[in-house]
């Protein structure tokens, strides 16, 4: 007998999820930022994940996901929601996203959903109101701003389009 619906979308979160070593990457950055190398090396996990398809969390406001980290589901354009907005300094707007359930029960008074990580990043770049990205906010607190999006989705549509003009080897 095969897997129900709900079965199968608990396994593709669990997946899209599997980020240890994004987390480790980013801790150990944390731990000492101006080191230039374990920048690259949790960058490099970032990038890694994405092309594996794995997924972030975004918090939204949404009356069709219900609150907290048990209900976080797999985006779906018939689901509808609002980014969620914290405040930075200058009045900057970042739009919060997480690396688990575990991280994102700190805020677990919204909604989430699980994106992609380039499809995220592709989508956030593209919103006007906002300024940036923070990464697990209140736990980490990694800030990316537009810029470094687009940083990030360049580098991956540039791979993406590589890959179609010559093939994947």
């Amino acid at each position: 007998m095969g897997a129900t619906m709900e079965e199968e979308n608990r396994e593709m979160i669990e997946f899209m999820l599997d980020n240890a070593v994004l987390e480790e990457k980013m801790g150990k950055w944390k731990q000492k930022e101006e080191d230039v190398v374990l920048f690259m090396d949790f960058m490099s996990a970032l990038i890694r994940r994405s092309r594996e398809d794995g997924g972030l969390i975004i918090s939204i406001k949404s009356k069709d996901v219900p609150i907290g980290a048990e209900n976080i589901e797999i985006f779906r354009k018939e689901k509808k929601g609002d980014v969620n907005i914290v405040a930075g300094e200058n009045n900057r707007r970042f739009a919060m996203v997480f690396t688990s359930r575990k991280r994102f029960e700190k805020c677990d008074d919204t909604s989430g959903f699980v994106m992609f990580i380039d499809e995220l990043f592709a989508f956030l770049e593209a919103r006007e109101e906002i300024d940036g990205v923070i990464m697990n906010y209140k736990e980490e607190d990694v800030v990316f701003s537009k810029e470094m999006l687009r940083v990030f989705v360049d580098l991956l549509d540039y791979k993406g389009n590589i890959e179609g003009k010559i093939g994947n080897p």
